[in-house]
């Protein structure tokens, strides 16, 4: 492809993204997507081959539409959080960055080189955060009695797809559920030979521990990212994330700074954190000079959005996050990040009940949502 060509579309353009030439996501289901924030399933592999879902229709015309830098639907997210900042490409911008390292032609609607996986092989966590769903989490799925994950038919020939693929892939990035838990995981690392890929963890951080063959599988990378799952502390934590323990998530956190890697805390703005917010912020900044921090507001969960606050708590929290961002002047990502959740906190409330939410949290659980988040009462 003409080097200028491709430069003008990977760093000029408004709506151009590489992912659906150079990555693969993979739900819990088996759904193919562009991305983590595509709006556009592909197709499913459980049904359909890769080769058949990465030149379908679907895909085409996704492409086509990029090409011409040009918004297509399935992009609706990034179009939304980058609306009012174009030099913010969010999700563009990370698939771009990887995709300027990817020997291909885009304006070949046909062609696709692996640059990046994201794979959530199945559901299995030991986790139930209150805002997640059986989609991925296996012990939602057992609580509320239905069947989201029906097997792991099609896996393995995206497994073998990837592995014939290695050596294209700048970064693979597992998440689930949770990934440290997935058996998927323990072949796939130790059939994986090329440990100058990147790779990146979202991870709740509960199975750090020597017996873990997983986690001794990842050692052998030299490029690692954990990006690890937390929004509040205490007993706040252990309420939002049921089945956690604050106390051991300080330990394995200790265990993985000891290695040396990368890390991320990676928060989510909801309604249970949107007072204690900035504290919440302070305090896990304490836990390492060198730990990034992103957040984004929840999504999928309405009734504990952050716009469902009472209006004598709505002020004061857009009154941090306000503060919060002019202090932010020096980290634009997170100053973006703290942006995007006041977008979210300053809508009109949605309708939806939180306390309702809590309650029937509490009537599975033997939980008591009012005293951990006595504001909201």
């Amino acid at each position: 492809m003409d080097p200028k060509r491709k430069y003008v579309l990977l760093t000029q353009s408004k709506h151009f993204c590489a992912a659906p030439w150079t990555n693969l996501y993979l739900e819990t289901n088996g759904d193919i997507l562009t991305c983590c924030v595509g709006r556009t399933v592909l197709g499913n592999i459980r049904t359909h081959t890769l080769k058949e879902i990465l030149n379908n229709n679907i895909t085409k015309e996704i492409k086509q539409k990029l090409i011409l830098d040009q918004p297509h639907r399935n992009c609706i997210n990034c179009d939304m959080f980058t609306a009012d900042r174009p030099a913010d490409a969010w999700q563009r911008g990370h698939y771009n960055n990887i995709g300027k390292k990817v020997d291909i032609d885009y304006d070949d609607v046909s062609s696709f080189v692996l640059g990046a996986v994201d794979a959530r092989w199945s559901n299995t966590c030991n986790f139930k955060c209150i805002y997640c769903d059986p989609k991925y989490s296996s012990s939602i799925e057992k609580e509320l009695n239905v069947i989201y994950s029906n097997g792991d038919i099609g896996n393995q020939q995206l497994l073998e797809f990837i592995l014939t693929n290695q050596n294209s892939i700048v970064e693979i990035y597992l998440a689930g559920g949770e990934p440290l838990l997935m058996k998927e995981n323990r072949e796939f690392l130790e059939r994986y030979t090329n440990t100058n890929t990147r790779l990146r963890i979202n991870t709740n951080l509960s199975n750090i521990h020597e017996k873990n063959s997983i986690l001794d599988k990842i050692k052998k990378f030299k490029n690692i990212l954990w990006t690890v799952s937390i929004e509040n502390t205490n007993s706040r934590y252990e309420y939002t994330r049921y089945s956690s323990n604050w106390d051991q998530f300080l330990i394995n956190l200790q265990a993985i700074k000891d290695l040396g890697q990368e890390i991320r805390f990676n928060m989510v703005y909801f309604i249970g954190n949107a007072m204690t917010f900035c504290d919440d912020l302070e305090l896990l900044k304490s836990l390492g000079t060198n730990i990034g921090i992103s957040v984004v507001p929840v999504v999928g969960h309405d009734p504990i959005s952050s716009r469902n606050l009472p209006n004598h708590l709505k002020a004061t929290a857009q009154e941090n996050l306000n503060k919060l961002s002019k202090s932010l002047a020096n980290d634009t990502s997170l100053c973006n990040n703290i942006n995007n959740c006041l977008k979210e906190l300053n809508k009109d409330p949605n309708g939806l009940d939180y306390k309702q939410y809590f309650d029937s949290l509490d009537a599975k659980r033997g939980t008591n949502w009012k005293t951990v988040f006595p504001e909201l009462v």
